[in-house]
């Protein structure tokens, strides 16, 4: 197959995406028309554009001249009337609606000749089930950009087994030459990140519902973590009615997997059209005229506590320990008698430290057991904690049962967070299933192209390859274990990640709470 040698473009959808790629085409030196023909939407996208580049000369990023020839160069139309001459690229951008994808793309197939490459920007929809109704489906590929393209550096190359090579490699040279960085992703329902990234959006709706946590304590502890943005803010950057329809389509195409499942929340909020900041309403409330209330100042950090504490756990636990400048000793150093005021014990124990006498704050991980019946076991206050957060290096700690003033000592300079006594607490919860997640991904594909893909897909501190060998396999499996036996076979670790647990030292298989 031939290619156009025209630096035409033709972007079908003036939508968030649409009018994203429609910018990042003319900014790279197309000429491209937008075309919808829903109402005016094609203005009001190329309004959107243009509003885009004033801002930039505004702050001095942009020449006015250059801003005037970027404007000349991008046309909006409800019709293909003012195209001239076949494009070299047809970009499809339509809604996330297999059949009208389909009957789309036909029509533009029909409408071009061979040379004219076609691409779809679907999020989740499978190319071969776009492909179904072309006579030449070599000519159809996927280009994933990712919201907000200007700024999104990923774009994920989707080619089924029908698409053509000469097309796979003008994909990537497109992409490279919109300064984007191409990752081929796998013909797979929801591709590379939107597939390893549902539990992501899934677990944090399934805290919320299970009242472990409300959306901005979520948000506030994966953003401490390290995250840009909590999943709720997130989902209302992108749309709950996109969320919502990702989430559908890679659930019907895995044939109803649990663990795409999507969730009664997101409907009743499309339902009512709180689709996000589009739409001024979502999880949070964007409308100017609504009184938001007002962060409140950050407290003083507490005192450290005036007696001493021991830390338990690993090397590496203690050392994550010590760099967050967290109060405590490290339990090889004896204790002083009747100075032992808290024992932090990140390994989960039937009985509570030998050191410890009665008057001892217990601080254990919360993330695989409940703390409210070891308190009635042992018949003293016990604090829950992630002991993740502190391997992860967050600004924050999750803490269950116990919430005396002493446990914001203990974590000190860490903001403490107050959540349900529930498997998992929030941050172990998400990033552990995310990283089952991407184990079970196949075919294999390179850790490093994994991570790589979501850091610039969603810019993700960390891949969650990366997190695997942050927090460890052990640690990993047995929190999903643990939310196993309260939240059934979609917490069930994967063969990939029991095997990584394997290969750790002292990891065996009861370690890791009877797997």
């Amino acid at each position: 197959m031939a290619g156009m040698t025209s630096s035409t473009a033709v972007v079908v959808g003036a939508g968030t995406m649409g009018r994203g790629i429609a910018q990042v085409l003319v900014e790279s030196g197309w000429r491209v028309h937008m075309v919808d023909p829903m109402g005016d939407a094609a203005a009001q996208g190329q309004e959107a554009v243009q509003a885009a580049w004033a801002r930039a000369v505004a702050r001095g990023r942009l020449d006015a001249a250059h801003a005037a020839a970027l404007e000349a160069s991008l046309d909006a139309a409800p019709d293909y009337e003012r195209v001239e001459g076949p494009p070299a690229w047809v970009i499809e951008a339509a809604s996330e609606d297999l059949e009208l994808k389909r009957r789309l793309l036909a029509e533009l197939e029909s409408r071009w000749p061979a040379g004219t490459r076609l691409a779809s920007n679907t999020s989740s929809l499978t190319i071969a089930s776009l492909q179904g109704g072309l006579r030449h489906p070599e000519r159809l590929g996927g280009l994933h950009f990712f919201n907000p393209v200007p700024r999104m550096a990923l774009v994920e190359v989707i080619a089924s087994p029908a698409t053509g090579a000469a097309w796979t490699a003008a994909a990537f040279d497109l992409a490279r030459g919109l300064g984007k960085t191409p990752v081929p992703a796998p013909d797979r329902p929801g591709f590379l990140v939107n597939r390893v990234m549902r539990p992501f959006y899934a677990e944090a709706l399934r805290l919320v519902e299970e009242e472990v946590a409300p959306p901005e304590v979520v948000d506030a502890v994966m953003e401490g973590a390290g995250f840009p943005m909590g999943p709720f803010r997130l989902m209302d950057l992108v749309g709950i009615d996109v969320n919502l329809a990702v989430t559908a389509a890679v659930y019907a195409q895995t044939f109803g997997e649990d663990r795409y499942r999507p969730h009664p929340r997101q409907q009743m909020m499309r339902d009512l059209g709180w689709l996000g900041r589009k739409r001024g309403r979502g999880f949070y409330d964007y409308r100017p005229s609504t009184d938001l209330p007002t962060e409140a100042p950050p407290a003083p950090p507490p005192e450290a506590p005036r007696s001493g504490g021991l830390v338990a756990g690993s090397p590496a636990f203690q050392q994550a320990w010590r760099r967050l400048s967290l109060p405590g000793r490290l339990s090889d150093e004896p204790p002083e008698p009747g100075l032992l005021r808290f024992w932090v014990d990140p390994d989960p124990g039937a009985e509570p430290p030998r050191p410890a006498g009665p008057a001892t704050l217990l601080v254990v991980d919360g993330t695989r057991q409940h703390v409210e019946p070891l308190a009635a076991r042992w018949g003293r206050p016990v604090v829950g904690f992630d002991p993740a957060l502190v391997l992860a290096g967050a600004k924050v700690m999750t803490v269950s049962g116990y919430q005396g003033p002493e446990v914001a000592q203990i974590f000190a300079p860490l903001r403490v967070v107050p959540v349900e006594d529930a498997i998992g607490h929030v941050f172990s919860r998400i990033v552990c299933s995310l990283v089952d997640e991407a184990l079970r991904f196949r075919p294999r594909i390179d850790p490093a192209v994994v991570d790589r893909a979501v850091e610039l897909g969603v810019n993700h501190p960390r891949g969650p390859h990366a997190w695997l060998g942050r927090l460890g396999a052990e640690r990993v499996a047995a929190v999903l274990a643990a939310l196993r036996l309260v939240g059934g076979e979609r917490y069930r670790p994967s063969e990939d990640l029991l095997r990584a647990a394997e290969r750790e030292p002292h990891a065996s298989l009861a370690e890791r709470g009877g797997i």
